[in-house]
Parts: structure tokens; sequence; C-alpha cells
């Protein structure tokens, strides 16, 4: 921490006013102190997974005292806004030129809407894109996909080292199929390329760089994950980021439905089989109820793509391809195995289904 505190605010803000309205935002009273909570309800409007938050929260709250005075809640800020541009999150990049951070408006119609992440320009420019779409396609693509081993040659050919090769792969294979079609390729070569001009490359991909064509959307729409976040805050009582059975057990109980629906509710929200839901996971138990309540529509044996909550799409693609994808491309020809294994599981889970 010592190399933020020789920062000023003015350094971490880079005098941008920006800076300030958000912190009259959380310290409405102006008392010199941001509490924890506030400053974790104000920081998920970032829209940064969790990990990531938890991680900016760490490295600004000095001595875990868990209360930020004004220039770690500086700090906590410029450290949003450098994982939003894609840049590492630590106390070295503070120095880096970085542009204010954004946070979602919830009572914005846009937000309501779900049109603020659809409507993003692509980072990706038109030169670009017909550029890459140019190599896409000297590849020969098959029903406009690329397989592993035809993209192998040309991740090798950047001399980029085989992690960063393998992080590119995962982050690019947007719907986790073991295939590239032209937008996903597209996002493969943004992001060698930013990597051989010494950018770091993302942990998790920035919406922008997300191809319009692959914005899918989620079952709870925006409007309804600020309503049931609010429920969550008031039920998750040790603030561990879960909810555990006995914590909401009262709260599902009070909707009327029967025990085995709400028990096979909570089945199908538990994606990770702990026992606890996750923030949205507990939106997703709520929209299945109401979507019972309201509709009269009963919950499906098995959650469809769109239901699974976007925190979890990930994870669920790692459980399935092994503990660290990562890992397994660094041997490059695996990816071939890769494919073939994700090709069979997928049939087997439509066989299931």
């Amino acid at each position: 921490m010592a190399a933020a505190a020789q920062l000023s605010l003015t350094q971490l803000s880079s005098g941008n006013p920006v800076y300030e309205k958000y912190y009259r935002q959380v310290d409405t009273g102006n008392t010199g102190r941001v509490l924890a909570s506030d400053a974790a309800v104000f920081l998920k409007r970032s829209g940064l997974p969790d990990l990531i938050l938890g991680k900016i929260w760490d490295l600004a709250d000095t001595n875990g005292k868990g209360i930020l005075n004004k220039q770690e809640f500086f700090v906590a800020l410029r450290l949003v806004a450098c994982a939003q541009n894609g840049l590492e999150v630590s106390l070295s990049s503070l120095n880096l030129a970085v542009p204010p951070p954004r946070f979602h408006d919830t009572s914005s119609p846009l937000l309501i809407s779900g049109s603020s992440v659809a409507e993003l320009p692509w980072a990706v420019k038109s030169e670009d894109k017909a550029k890459y779409d140019a190599i896409f396609d000297s590849l020969s693509p098959v029903n406009g996909f690329l397989s592993g081993d035809k993209v192998k040659p040309v991740l090798l050919n950047s001399k980029l080292p085989v992690d960063i090769l393998g992080r590119v792969w995962e982050l690019s294979d947007i719907d986790h199929d073991g295939m590239l079609d032209r937008d996903e390729f597209a996002v493969a070569m943004f992001l060698v390329y930013c990597a051989l001009e010494k950018e770091p490359v993302p942990m998790s991909l920035p919406p922008a760089l997300v191809p319009p064509s692959k914005r899918k959307t989620w079952v709870v729409s925006p409007a309804e994950k600020a309503k049931y976040d609010e429920i969550f805050l008031k039920t998750d009582k040790d603030m561990d980021g879960f909810v555990s059975g006995l914590e909401v057990r009262e709260i599902f109980l009070k909707t009327g439905l029967p025990s085995t629906l709400l028990a096979h509710i909570w089945t199908l929200c538990d994606t990770k089989d702990c026992g606890k839901l996750s923030k949205d996971q507990f939106a997703l138990a709520f929209h299945l109820i109401n979507q019972k309540l309201i509709k009269g529509i009963d919950p499906p044996h098995i959650l469809t793509p769109e239901m699974v909550p976007p925190s979890d799409r990930t994870n669920l693609q790692k459980n399935i391809i092994g503990s660290s994808p990562v890992a397994d491309f660094s041997a490059i020809k695996e990816l071939d195995t890769l494919n073939n294994e994700i090709v069979d599981l997928q049939r087997e889970k439509n066989n299931v289904e």
C-alpha cells in the first residue's frame, strides 16, 4: 500500500471531478469514512466480477479495518478503472493513465431496459475486423468455424508465451464450443495484437470486447436483479456473499409454494452444489419462484443456457474441461483432444436432455 500512499488524491483521480462526484455518493455526510457495506453496493455497479472486486477491496483497505478513507476509496476507484480497461489489478497499475471508472446508475432506464451493455460499441474497429476476416477465410473455415488445430499455428506464430495464448483462447471461445467463429476469431486476433503491444491480456473479457452477436441476455432482467439484490443483502446475515438454506428458509416458505418445488429450485440454482447460493444464483431462484407464482410456469428439469447466471457460465465450463484450462492448453497440441472431448460431452448432454 506504500505505493498508493505516495500518490495524492489529485494524482489518483488524474484531477478528474468524476472521482469527487463518486465519493460524495457514498460519503453523503462528508465524514471522511466509507463503510464496507456502502462501498460494496457502490463498487458492484461497476459490473466487475466479485473476485476482482474482492481483490480491489483488499488492496484499498490498507489495514483490513473494513472502512476506507477518501484516499483509499480513490485507490479503489482507480483500480476499478484499471480492471474495466483490461489492466492488471495491482498497486503498480495506479500510475497508469486510465479514463475514470464507469458505474451503472441503478435508477437509469438504460440499465433497466438492459440496453446499456448491448449498445456498447465493439472494441474491434471495422478496418481491423476486415483484416481479421481475411485471415479467418484464408484458414479454410468449415461451416463458418475454425477448429483448434487451424487456429493453433496462427497463435503460435505470434511467439507469445503459451500461458498468454491459453488465456487468449479461453477468452475468445466465448460460447465454449472448442471452435472459433468469425467474431470470436476477431477477438482472439485483437487480444494477440494487444499482447504484442505489451498490453496485458485481461483475466475476463471486458464487456466492450464481447462481439455484439454474442451479447446474450440472462433470463433475469436488470430491473429484477436490482430488486432481488436488495433482498439478498438483507438475507445474507453474515455478509459472506452467500446465503445458506437456513438463511433463505423463511423467505422461501413465505412464497407459499410447496417445499418440494422450492427444494427443486434450490437444487437448480446451486450450480456448484455447495449448499449455498451466490447473489446471482439467489436472483435466479427468485426469478423461477416468481415465474411460478405470477405466470404459473414450472421450473425446468435442468437449467437452459440463458438461465445459467453469467457469473457461473465460465466456472461451469472450467468444471467440464478440467480445473485449469490454461494448463491444458499449455502443451498446445492438447487443443485437438480438448476439442473432441467438448464435442463428446455436449453430445452426451444432448442425449441426457
